[in-house]
């Protein structure tokens, strides 16, 4: 009798061990998994930023040269440019935004001045 209590002892310990080893496992799928959608959600912010710099790089080379609206794959940037005359030269402000199926993903806000005797230059 005392042996079937002891069969019956390991049997019962490592279902328990079994048990534990697959919550564990559970948990860290479940952490595999967060870290993947946070993998590529971070991707694509960083690609959103990069085309949210080269848009602002290049308003900041020529105001007036950035297109309103141009597609980069999956991303769409949108440029909005708003012209101040002052007198001695004109104030541009440009907000730039990348859209990823049809959410905002990144923007950002810029300015230039560029002077009268600049202008001519342009």
């Amino acid at each position: 009798m005392r042996r079937a209590a002891r069969g019956r002892t390991y049997l019962v310990e490592a279902l328990l061990l079994l048990a534990c080893l697959l919550a564990v496992a559970c948990v860290v799928m479940a952490v595999f998994t967060r870290s993947l959608e946070v993998g590529v959600q971070t991707q694509r912010e960083q690609e959103a930023i990069v085309l949210a710099q080269n848009a602002a790089e290049r308003f900041a080379a020529d105001p007036l040269s950035v297109p309103y609206e141009t597609d980069e794959g999956e991303y769409q940037v949108l440029c909005t440019v708003s012209t101040f005359p002052r007198p001695n030269g004109t104030w541009y402000d440009a907000h730039v935004a990348v859209m990823c199926a049809g959410e905002e993903a990144f923007s950002l806000d810029t300015t230039r001045y560029v002077s009268a005797s600049d202008a001519e230059v342009l």
